[in-house]
């Protein structure tokens, strides 16, 4: 089945293939482009929001969506997202956030132009088979998702440290945020990491072991969310570059041509991002005391995704001073990131030693 499903495909989009992120962090160099479009339709497509023709001979669609909308923003939270849609929705794109409250100011929800949203990285659609079959159903807030599909994804990040400290401070170990994380990935702490940092003397602070954990979770949340965005979109963007004429491409890229008389003018984007404030934070971020976030203290806290993160910050143009370098940061020529799905369907992500030879 699956070699009628490959020649079907490669008979009808000879010339497709998957994202770079997904050939680099799931592929690997020892795939070729007809086993990775194998791989990309039948394990990453169904876990996300993706209309991805290219994958109609596998059917892996699911079956009940009703519309198609031009693009799908997304990250993790506190990355600006708020900004980002209330600069194109004074330019004149129908776009709306990650919440049903925020549907109301669109036609249709998502936005007919599109959305910007984290919790709708994944897919809600139940996965796995027989009595391993489960979801992972999004935060109560955020809109529904089961009809909705979108032509594709931009992956929207912001400066690493800023965004962990961010989404730590705004309490995201408990309730949705940690649910929706935990089940789709493999974020889960097997120890009580915390206790790392009363050995390394960071009491002294007023940390307890509890907020190291929540950290420590914190970091590992956006290490897996952004690296499963990464290994579906079609491009990325940094906050730090996102101004009037960013915003004008990403609307000729991923809206012009679906949207009734084009993209507004540059001037309506200029007037839009004139209006916003870039300072501004939504009233959302309690900040602790003493908050500490720093690449040793992370580090410290979980030594297997401390350096996936970084690795990931370098490759988002982010700096990270030399003597804050992890040595499994550095080692590009003998180790990769390699991701993909365990058996229990969570996303999960490491650093290992390159095929000799490759």
């Amino acid at each position: 089945a699956q070699a009628t499903h490959a020649i079907e495909s490669a008979q009808n989009f000879p010339d497709f293939t998957p994202p770079e992120g997904f050939m680099r962090l799931v592929v690997g160099p020892l795939k070729s482009n007809q086993s990775a479009h194998d791989l990309w339709c039948t394990k990453m497509v169904p876990r996300t929001l993706l209309d991805a023709p290219e994958c109609s001979a596998w059917k892996t669609r699911n079956p009940f969506v009703m519309a198609t909308r031009p693009f799908l923003m997304t990250g993790i939270g506190r990355t600006g997202t708020s900004f980002v849609v209330n600069v194109l929705t004074r330019a004149g794109l129908d776009v709306n956030h990650d919440n049903r409250r925020d549907c109301s100011r669109t036609k249709e929800c998502p936005g007919l132009d599109g959305a910007v949203s984290w919790p709708h990285a994944f897919s809600d659609q139940a996965f796995g088979t027989g009595t391993g079959e489960r979801d992972c159903p999004r935060p109560h807030w955020a809109w529904p998702s089961a009809a909705v599909s979108f032509r594709v994804v931009v992956h929207l990040v912001r400066e690493p440290l800023k965004t962990i400290d961010s989404r730590w401070n705004k309490g995201f170990i408990s309730g949705s945020f940690r649910d929706v994380t935990l089940c789709n990935t493999a974020a889960r702490l097997s120890e009580p990491l915390g206790t790392i940092e009363n050995l390394v003397g960071l009491t002294k602070l007023g940390i307890t072991p509890q907020t190291g954990a929540t950290l420590a979770l914190t970091l590992r949340h956006w290490t897996l969310w952004n690296l499963f965005v990464e290994a579906h979109a079609s491009w990325r963007l940094r906050i730090e570059d996102f101004d009037a004429s960013a915003a004008r491409i990403l609307c000729e890229r991923a809206v012009g041509a679906h949207r009734a008389g084009g993209c507004p003018p540059l001037s309506q984007f200029n007037s839009s991002m004139a209006s916003e404030s870039t300072s501004a934070n939504h009233g959302h971020t309690v900040h602790a005391a003493a908050s500490e976030v720093s690449w040793v203290r992370l580090a410290r806290l979980d030594p297997l995704h401390a350096p996936l993160a970084q690795r990931m910050a370098i490759r988002y143009g982010y700096t990270v001073k030399r003597r804050d370098l992890h040595p499994g940061a550095t080692d590009v020529e003998s180790k990769a990131e390699k991701c993909g799905f365990a058996k229990d369907g969570r996303w999960g992500c490491t650093i290992a030693k390159k095929r000799r030879g490759k």
